[in-house]
């Protein structure tokens, strides 16, 4: 009887955890609708309106005459703004998805998957000399796509960063806490202003002017939710044109 007793309350308390991770899946699923809609309602009106105003001058100024110069000009501002949308229309749905997408997680060997991130970055730009100090790193789980592409999202920022440096380093190391993995990646580039850390993991939230620093402002956004999913959570901590350090953690087993 008191076999059965002790069963009955873990499986009570096996089916409230359950119904718990549902309820924060929900609330997470909520939240999504919510950047979605108000990204797509404020984000998307500048490039629009830009978009709109131009046509509107290119058909007032040039209905009888070939586009000069000026001309060429606005219209190269109109596929700017609309490439720009487009960027943040592909991001934004990308952002969405994760949150759907089925996880299959694995032992991921991270060492050797870093490395190669890093030798494919290098290969494709190897004018730009890049110091990579890849540290044995601790293992973990997880599903791999989707922490490839944490990863992908932070070696691309470190690389971005720095490209104004004539010395570039990035430094990739972990270390193990209380069951999970600590992973960071340190560079010398720009860095960031500590007072505006709020906005680091936002949807379309940038630090940085576009006319600097290209990009929409997504990547962060999604190592964040990524590294939700997998129970662990990101951060980071800069200083102005000394650097930044971005950290994730990521259960062991």
């Amino acid at each position: 009887m008191e076999h059965s007793i002790e069963h009955l309350t873990a499986r009570v308390q096996a089916l409230e955890q359950q119904l718990e991770e549902q309820r924060a899946e929900l609330e997470a699923a909520k939240e999504d609708l919510h950047t979605f809609t108000y990204k797509i309602s404020h984000d998307f009106h500048a490039p629009l309106r830009a978009i709109s105003n131009y046509i509107q001058m290119i058909s007032s100024d040039y209905s009888t005459k070939p586009l000069d110069e000026n001309g060429q000009r606005m219209v190269s501002r109109v596929l700017s703004n609309t490439k720009e949308m487009k960027s943040m229309l592909d991001g934004l749905l990308e952002f969405v998805r994760i949150g759907k997408n089925e996880m299959n997680n694995t032992p991921l060997q991270m060492t050797s998957l870093v490395k190669e991130i890093c030798q494919n970055i290098q290969q494709q730009d190897p004018a730009h000399k890049l110091t990579f100090q890849v540290n044995d790193l601790s293992d973990a789980y997880g599903d791999e796509e989707m922490i490839k592409k944490v990863w992908m999202h932070l070696i691309s920022n470190a690389v971005k960063f720095t490209e104004k440096k004539e010395v570039r380093t990035i430094e990739i190391g972990s270390e193990e806490k209380e069951g999970q993995v600590v992973y960071r990646i340190k560079d010398n580039g720009d860095g960031f202003d500590m007072n505006y850390y709020p906005k680091l993991f936002g949807v379309f939230q940038r630090l940085h002017h576009k006319t600097d620093f290209e990009g929409i402002g997504i990547g962060l956004a999604s190592v964040a939710k990524i590294v939700s999913k997998h129970k662990g959570k990101a951060w980071g901590e800069g200083k102005v044109k000394e650097g930044a350090t971005f950290y994730f953690s990521l259960p062991m087993q």
